[in-house]
């Protein structure tokens, strides 16, 4: 599987996880974090975000979202999170 068709496939799964709505209103997390050889996402770290708040429901979000095996095993990807 090529790169850029795992990231679809891992960005697809991040959103099923994803809320329309949170406890912490509207804002935006950027995060960074690795997705391990097993497709479990490891070592999330926060890049920039609205609130304290907005980066615990990035963490509790990423915590959840268990992927396939990235091509070529660990994998580092950023993503920026914008609730409404």
């Amino acid at each position: 599987m090529s790169e850029s068709k795992y990231l679809s496939l891992l960005y697809a799964e991040i959103a099923k996880h994803t809320p329309e709505e949170n406890a912490a209103g509207p804002g935006e997390v950027t995060a960074s974090f690795i997705v391990g050889a097993s497709g479990k996402i490891e070592k999330v770290t926060i890049d920039k975000t609205t609130s304290p708040a907005h980066a615990e429901v990035v963490k509790k979000i990423l915590a959840t979202v268990v992927a396939p095996p990235p091509p070529g095993g660990a994998m580092d990807v950023g993503q920026t999170f914008k609730f409404r």
